[in-house]
């Protein structure tokens, strides 16, 4: 079993991200599972991800959960999701509280919800997933999930 590079766990030896994907780009392993480079990408989907889904909610009052999610889960990570995976992700968003209840859970109500999405936590998410695909501009583009629910 492969071992995963943590960002952490390289902090010490590399102290930037930008040298953490050269290094690993260097090493011709910036793709390979389990890279630091590649968690570093995978973070990165992550927070482009919450920012989408975040920018939706915010963009209309009336845009249920499920489809804020489904719409920001397409924009950024189905690429590199299997079909098979890409079919689970789309039944989960049934399974989702409705928008109301979301918020709820968050302390949020609509109007706070809409004012830190805009104000603050969009636009910073946004500038965080630009500067790390920035870093990776040359680099291999990241392959599709390994994952397999059935034997090759």
């Amino acid at each position: 079993k492969k071992q995963r590079m943590s960002l952490v766990a390289v902090q010490d030896v590399l102290a930037t991200l930008q040298a953490v994907v050269d290094a690993d780009a260097a090493a011709g392993r910036a793709t390979a599972r389990g890279s630091a480079a590649r968690n570093l990408h995978r973070l990165a989907s992550g927070l482009a991800f919450a920012a989408e889904l975040l920018a939706a909610l915010a963009a209309d009052a009336a845009c249920p959960l499920r489809t804020a999610a489904g719409s920001a889960y397409a924009k950024t990570l189905a690429r590199y999701h299997t079909a098979f995976l890409r079919a689970g992700v789309k039944a989960s968003t049934y399974l989702l509280p409705d928008r109301a209840a979301f918020l709820r859970s968050l302390g949020e109500t609509e109007a706070s919800a809409r004012e830190e999405a805009e104000k603050s936590l969009v636009p910073a998410l946004t500038a965080v997933v630009a500067a790390v695909e920035r870093l990776f501009v040359g680099v291999a583009a990241m392959p599709v999930s390994e994952v397999r629910f059935l034997p090759s």
